[in-house]
């Protein structure tokens, strides 16, 4: 970064501009892995300036995979795959081997964020395959690559491959990985885990999120870690350790509330006050869930039918499979509301 910026500020009349266009390339990426998305954005603004004073073309693969980076740092993922669309046009053919799985990797990733995990494999595999035969950009890049492949299959429910996706790359990681991912693999292990059944497996999973998080000063990973250990506890027939680590996640979402996790946190809430054989607390719990619920699949709806029109508008298959999708979605949230009122 420190010499992207000398490239950046350098008088020298051999510093050429496609230098400087690297410079800015380097700029952003490590502003994505640092997540820091206000200089990201100006980075991209400043190589956007670069290329109209030098005459660039503005379907440049280099600057649409930058465009699409910034895109998704903001959460403007349907942009940032109608961006990654566009790349993958360009560069299907040519020597952009690596650019190519650096899009693969991003497109995956975003469909991911999306909740479109079946979508998502296709392009998270085409990327881990590129990357066993090129060098890796850097480690962070192989460490979100794995976690989001590992969250595919496990969302799909292919378990044991995505258990093994998690444990390899830990395996890799733990000791010189990126905090963030590692407690992320730490996490989705220990969901994994749960499914199968593996209930100790999991706790120690759990436990090393938490630790983790504690140690990097991650107080929202804390919380994933203490949810996750709360739903592990509830399966393994401990409610009361259960309700001990809903209230210590509780105290820090009194600090950072976020409300993707109050939901989540209301629902096991309502397991374990339920095994607790405490009813009525459970049912006032479960209410909110039900109620947040609704306007979720609402979202999701509307989620699925701005991605048919972005991703899939040239797929009649996919469009005929997303409409029944956005269908079933549109009776489960009748089915929901009907429950509710019952």
């Amino acid at each position: 970064l420190k010499l992207s910026n000398w490239v950046l500020h350098s008088q020298l009349f051999e510093i050429l501009p496609h230098k400087k266009f690297e410079a800015y390339e380097i700029k952003i990426d490590v502003f994505a892995m640092e997540e820091s998305v206000d200089s990201a954005a100006m980075a991209l603004w400043g190589m956007e300036s670069l290329m109209k004073i030098d005459g660039m073309k503005e379907k440049n693969p280099y600057f649409l995979f930058s465009k699409a980076l910034v895109a998704t740092m903001e959460q403007r993922y349907y942009e940032a795959l109608t961006f990654l669309s566009e790349l993958q046009f360009i560069i299907k053919n040519g020597p952009y081997h690596t650019l190519r799985m650096m899009a693969n990797a991003e497109q995956g990733g975003v469909l991911i964020k999306l909740k479109r995990y079946k979508l998502a494999l296709p392009y998270l595999k085409a990327a881990q395959e590129s990357g066993e035969q090129l060098p890796l950009p850097h480690s962070i890049f192989s460490q979100v690559l794995s976690n989001n492949l590992g969250i595919a299959y496990m969302r799909i429910d292919s378990l044991e491959k995505a258990a093994k996706v998690f444990k390899g790359m830990l395996e890799k990681s733990q000791e010189t990985g990126n905090p963030i991912e590692n407690s992320k693999m730490h996490h989705n292990l220990a969901n994994t885990r749960r499914q199968e059944g593996k209930f100790k497996a999991a706790l120690m999973h759990n436990d090393s999120t938490i630790k983790i998080c504690l140690k990097a000063n991650i107080p929202v990973g804390v919380i994933f870690g203490r949810l996750g250990k709360t739903e592990t506890l509830v399966k393994m027939g401990k409610a009361k350790q259960a309700a001990i680590e809903l209230d210590k996640a509780k105290e820090l979402l009194l600090q950072f509330p976020i409300p993707d996790l109050e939901n989540e946190w209301n629902r096991l809430a309502a397991m374990t006050y339920n095994s607790l054989g405490r009813h009525e607390d459970a049912y006032t719990y479960l209410q909110e869930v039900l109620e947040n619920g609704q306007i979720e699949r609402e979202n999701q709806i509307n989620q699925l039918i701005q991605a048919w029109e972005v991703q899939l508008k040239n797929n009649q298959s996919e469009r005929r499979a997303l409409d029944s999708e956005i269908q079933l979605a549109a009776k489960q949230s009748m089915v929901r509301q009907l429950f509710f009122i019952a």
